[in-house]
């Protein structure tokens, strides 16, 4: 069956690892859409920090920011979908994070906001292209409207232990995932890639089958467990690549552009 939707991550998948879209990926992701193929970027990046990479592919699909959690129009920026975490549980979050001495980060609107400046904070900046605003602590008590979106940077190892137990503590009342090795993200438990990506299969009348979906990470899982087409770059955690149909080159070898060659241009 032809691939009618194509669902790309941003960062390690469709970026390098010099954060560049490449030419060979451009122009077959440019061709898929002359094809008639649909093309969405589906991340956890907030939108600000994700628009320029779909204006980059022209893009008219509506992006979909912080793992689902925020759909936008990047023609007029108007949010169409917005689910935000409950601010009792944002502060919750906000407190276990800071008790612990761990840099978190809350989402709201176009910004982001940190307790103060350092390592973590450098960081994420030099990654998403621009700098939040540090508010000072305690961040439970700067929170006080429900972000679209919270993280908790830290070392890789630190990261995948506090998953395990922020899970065993919230259950499902949040939805809780590992972006990039030092990033843990949390979220409306609705926000997840799979579902935002079959919603919008099902409101295009496009089959499960009809999609193919290509990430690198563990918050990419569910929506290349849900697509027909379930591919992990070659840069991916082996946990990752084993849920996958088929495993891509690495990011640095054009990976998205060899899938979208061989199974929609060809």
């Amino acid at each position: 069956m032809a691939i009618k939707l194509v669902a790309i991550d941003i960062d390690d998948t469709l970026l390098n690892s010099k954060h560049e879209i490449t030419d060979r990926t451009r122009d077959a992701l440019y061709a898929a859409q002359d094809k008639g193929c649909t093309v969405i970027l589906v991340t956890g990046r907030m939108y600000a920090a994700a628009k320029r990479y779909a204006k980059a592919l022209g893009l008219a699909t509506p992006l979909m920011t912080c793992q689902g959690a925020q759909i936008t129009d990047i023609k007029t920026d108007e949010v169409l979908y917005s689910r935000t975490v409950p601010l009792a549980l944002a502060r919750e979050v906000a407190d276990i994070c800071e008790g612990r001495g761990l840099h978190i980060q809350y989402y709201i609107g176009d910004n982001y906001y940190y307790a103060k400046e350092g390592e973590p904070a450098d960081y994420y900046a030099a990654l998403a292209g621009f700098r939040g605003i540090p508010v000072g602590s305690p961040v439970s008590e700067k929170i006080t409207e429900e972000p679209v979106k919270m993280l908790c940077l830290d070392q890789p190892d630190v990261i995948l232990q506090l998953q395990q137990e922020m899970i065993d503590h919230f259950g499902d009342k949040l939805a809780i995932a590992i972006s990039k090795p030092r990033f843990l993200e949390f979220t409306h438990p609705e926000a997840i890639k799979g579902r935002t990506v079959a919603n919008f299969a099902n409101q295009l009348g496009i089959a499960q089958e009809e999609v193919m979906a290509i990430g690198d990470s563990f918050n990419d899982i569910t929506m290349i467990q849900y697509a027909g087409k379930g591919v992990a770059m070659g840069n991916a955690d082996a946990r990752i690549k084993a849920v996958a149909d088929e495993i891509a080159p690495s990011n640095d070898e054009d990976g998205v552009a060899v899938m979208i060659e061989k199974y929609v241009l060809a």
